[in-house]
C-alpha cells in the first residue's frame, strides 16, 4: 500500500510539475511562497527535474522554471514582500545560469545546441523587458515608496533595571532594540540654517527658535522663509517622530542632571523648558500639523506633538499652553508617511511603503516586554520566522491618526488589521497598548520601555472624575517592563498615566533590518554626559541659563544639584574609578567614584534604589 501511494504521489508529482513548467508565464506566478503547498509545489519540480533526460531538455527545463521564478519575483514585488522577493530573485538566477551552463556543456561535447541557444536567447530578451518593470515596482513599492523608516539609534541592550551586555539568542531579552539595525539616522548640516535627514530627503529648520502658541506657529509656516526656500510648513507627527532619538535619557522633572534629549543636538538646536518663564524642565515640546479627531481631558482639543526632552509623544492643547508654548521646527520636502498597506492572505500585512511585513492579528492577550520579545522571536506565521518586536518607529509608522475609539469606534489603526478589544479601566470598550522593543531609559536606568496607544491614552485625573483620554490614541508613552499593573491604582505622573504592564504585541518582519552585534553597554549615573555638557555650555553661550535653571555667582544650579554628603564620604579617600558603597535612607548603594559637579562622589551602578522594589517611573 505504501509503495503504491508513493508511485501514485510521483506521478501526480511529475503531471503538476511538467504543467506549471510549461504554462507559467510572467502574469501566472500560481502557488507562492508563503503557501502551505508551496512546499510540495517545490518538491513536484525537483522530482521532475531529476527525471528529466537530455542535455535539450534539462536546460529546457531550467529555463521553464526560472519563468515561474520570475513571476513569482514579479507577484512577490507586488506584495511587497522584500524578503521573499530577494529569495525567489536569487532562485531565478540560479536556473537561468544552469540553463547556460547546460547548453555550453552540451557544446564542449560536440552536440548541436543551436537550437537551445536560441531559445536562452529568445527566453533572456523577454526576461530583460519583466525585470525592468519589476525593478521599477520594487523601487516604488518594496524599497519603500517615499516612507523610509529611520532607525531609533538605541544601541545599548536593557534588562529590567539596567544596561546589559546584548543577550545571544537563548538567553532572555533577545530580540531588543539595538540588537537591530536599518536605515541608521544620518543628517547633513547645509551650513544655511537647514539640516537635511539623508535617509528621507526631508529637509529640516535647524534652530527652532522662540516658543510660540500653537495657532502662531502654524500660521507662521505658510510666510516663512529660510536659505531661499519658502515651501516650508509644520511637520506630521509621522515626520516629526522621524528624528526622535532612543539614545536620549529621561530627565527627572525637577532635576535636569543625568539626562539627553531625544534628538540628535551635535545637529539640531535643542532647549529644555525655561523654567524663569514658567516652563518644567520637561516643556519641550514640538508642534505637528496633526490635530487629535477625538477631544482629550473633558473635551479639549489638542495637537499630537513630540517631547524631544522626555522622549513621548503626546496631545497637547491647542487653546493655551503649558508655560511659554510650544516649539515649531518647519520642514520641507516631498510627502512622507503614508502607508500603502495588503493584505497578504496568510495572516500578514505587507507596507508597500516601508517595506515592512505585519502580523495581522495581534497576540490576543497582554504580557510583560521580556515576554514579548519572546513571543516575536519564536513567532512562525506567513511561511516566515525571521518575526521580531518593532522598534518605537516601526510601530508608530502603522498609526492611523484619523481613527480613534471616539469617532470611528475603532483604534487608530488600519480595518486591514485586527486589534483584540479590551475593556479599559474606565470600565469602557476600549484598545490596547501595545509594546515596542524600545527602552525608554531615564536616570535610574532602564527599567521602562515603549509603547504605542492604539486606544485612548487613559490618564486618572480627579478634576474630571477619574479615568480619562488625557493624551490621545496614537500617544507614545511608556509602561514598567516588569511588575504588577495593580501598584499603580490611579496611574502614575501629573496626568495619572495608565501603567498596565501586560501589554498587547503585534510583530514585525523585513524592512531591511538586520541582526547587529555592534552594540554599547550603557551605564547610569548622576553624573552629566557628554552630550548634555555640551547642551549646558551651548545654552550658557547664548545667554540662558543651563535648562532654564538661574545662575548665582558660578554657584550650580537647583537643576545641577549635588551628591548627598553620604556619596561625598563615601570616596573621600579614593581615585576616580574605584569601587565605592555607603547606605542611604533606602538601603545599601554601591557604586564607583567619580566627578559629579566638581566633586568626587560615589555614583550607584545602576541608578538610585528603588523605593518599591519596581522600576522607577519615567514623569
Amino acid at each position: 500500500m505504501k509503495k503504491l501511494f508513493l508511485i501514485s504521489f510521483v506521478v501526480f508529482c511529475l503531471a503538476t510539475g511538467t504543467t506549471n513548467a510549461k504554462t507559467q508565464n510572467s502574469d501566472r506566478a500560481g502557488i507562492l511562497p508563503g503557501s502551505i503547498f508551496y512546499f510540495l509545489d517545490i518538491l513536484s519540480e525537483n522530482i521532475g527535474t531529476l527525471l528529466t533526460f537530455g542535455d535539450e531538455n534539462k536546460a529546457q527545463r531550467s529555463l521553464n522554471l526560472a519563468t515561474e521564478r520570475l513571476a513569482e519575483v514579479e507577484a512577490l514585488t507586488k506584495r511587497g514582500d522584500v524578503k521573499q522577493t530577494e529569495k525567489i530573485t536569487q532562485s531565478y538566477q540560479e536556473y537561468l545560469d544552469k540553463a547556460v551552463r547546460i547548453a555550453e556543456r552540451a557544446e564542449d561535447t560536440g552536440d548541436n545546441v543551436s537550437n537551445i541557444q536560441e531559445k536562452i536567447k529568445r527566453v533572456m530578451t523577454i526576461h530583460e523587458d519583466v525585470l525592468g518593470t519589476i525593478k521599477e515596482s520594487f523601487n516604488t513599492e518594496v524599497a519603500g515608496g517615499g516612507f523610509v523608516v529611520v532607525d531609533t539609534a538605541q544601541t545599548s541592550c536593557h534588562g529590567t533595571s539596567s544596561s546589559i551586555a546584548c543577550p545571544s539568542s537563548n538567553e532572555d531579552f533577545f530580540g531588543q532594540d539595538a540588537q537591530y539595525i536599518s536605515n541608521t539616522p544620518s543628517y547633513t548640516d547645509n551650513g544655511n540654517g537647514t539640516v537635511t535627514d539623508n535617509n528621507t530627503g526631508l529637509m529640516w529648520v535647524q534652530d527652532a527658535g522662540n516658543k510660540t502658541s500653537y495657532s502662531s506657529a502654524i500660521a507662521m509656516a505658510n510666510s516663512f522663509t529660510l536659505a531661499g526656500y519658502s515651501d516650508w510648513r509644520a511637520p506630521t507627527i509621522k515626520e516629526l517622530y522621524s528624528i526622535i532619538d532612543f539614545s536620549g535619557r529621561d530627565i527627572d522633572p525637577t532635576n535636569s542632571v543625568g539626562g539627553n534629549p531625544f534628538i540628535d543636538d551635535e545637529v539640531f538646536i535643542f532647549e529644555y523648558g525655561d523654567t524663569s518663564a514658567g516652563d518644567r524642565i520637561i516643556d519641550s515640546q514640538w508642534v505637528t500639523a496633526n490635530k487629535y479627531v477625538s477631544t482629550v481631558m473633558g473635551g479639549g482639543e489638542c495637537f499630537f506633538g513630540v517631547n524631544f526632552a522626555d522622549g513621548r509623544i503626546k496631545c497637547y492643547p491647542i487653546s493655551g499652553s503649558r508655560g511659554s508654548g510650544y516649539f515649531a521646527r518647519y520642514v520641507r520636502g516631498s510627502s512622507y508617511g503614508e502607508n500603502n498597506l495588503s493584505d497578504n492572505g496568510n495572516s500578514t500585512v505587507s507596507d508597500r511603503a516601508t517595506a515592512l511585513i505585519w502580523q495581522q492579528e495581534d497576540s490576543g492577550y497582554g504580557m510583560d516586554w521580556e515576554s514579548a520579545l519572546s513571543y516575536c522571536e519564536s513567532l512562525s506565521l506567513g511561511g516566515e520566522s525571521d518575526w521580531r518586536l518593532p522598534n518605537a518607529k516601526e510601530l508608530q509608522s502603522i498609526v492611523d491618526y484619523t481613527r480613534s475609539p471616539d469617532t470611528t469606534g475603532s483604534p487608530a489603526l488600519d480595518p486591514v488589521f485586527g486589534a483584540t478589544p479590551i475593556t479599559n479601566e474606565a470600565g469602557d470598550k476600549d484598545w490596547s497598548f501595545y509594546w515596542t522593543s524600545t527602552t525608554h531609559a531615564n536616570q535610574s536606568g532602564g527599567g521602562y520601555a515603549v509603547y504605542i496607544s492604539f486606544g485612548r491614552a487613559l490618564g486618572y485625573m480627579q478634576q474630571f472624575g477619574g479615568w480619562i483620554d488625557v493624551h490621545g490614541a496614537g500617544a507614545q508613552r511608556s509602561d514598567p517592563k516588569t511588575g504588577n499593573s495593580s501598584n499603580y491604582p490611579t496611574g502614575h505622573g501629573p496626568q495619572g498615566d495608565a501603567v498596565r504592564v501586560d501589554n498587547y504585541v503585534r510583530c514585525v518582519s523585513g524592512g531591511g533590518a538586520e541582526f547587529t552585534t555592534s552594540t554599547t553597554l550603557e551605564t547610569y549615573s548622576p553624573s552629566q554626559s557628554a552630550r548634555q555638557q555640551g547642551d549646558i555650555q551651548q545654552q550658557q553661550q547664548q545667554g540662558r541659563p543651563p535648562f532654564g535653571g538661574r545662575q548665582q555667582d558660578g554657584q550650580p544650579t537647583a537643576q545641577q544639584g549635588t551628591p548627598p554628603q553620604e556619596a561625598i564620604s563615601a570616596c573621600s579617600s579614593s581615585t576616580s574609578g574605584t569601587s565605592c558603597s555607603f547606605s542611604s535612607p533606602h538601603g545599601a548603594v554601591s557604586g564607583t567614584c567619580i566627578n559629579i559637579s566638581g566633586v568626587l562622589a560615589c555614583a550607584p551602578s545602576g541608578g538610585p534604589p528603588s523605593q518599591t522594589g519596581l522600576p522607577q517611573p519615567p514623569q
